[in-house]
């Protein structure tokens, strides 16, 4: 396993530190884990999105019929 050596600092409210830490304890787990867990899931999600092209039937029918 490749050491994690990196540092991210953040801001944060208390109450979403506190929330944070309760999770931690709920799953066993560090706070840099947790964090780097959902921020690399959520990274994913928008890059995903990003990526994907949505059209509407009509919409897809007019890109097909352009080609």
């Amino acid at each position: 396993m490749e050491a994690r050596n990196d540092r991210i600092q953040l801001r944060i409210q208390p109450e979403v530190k506190r929330l944070l830490w309760e999770a931690v304890a709920a799953s066993h787990t560090t706070l840099s884990d947790l964090v780097s867990q959902a921020a690399q899931a959520r990274a994913v999600e928008i890059l995903t999105e990003r990526d994907r092209i949505a059209l509407s039937p009509k919409a897809a029918q007019t890109f097909a019929d352009a080609l």
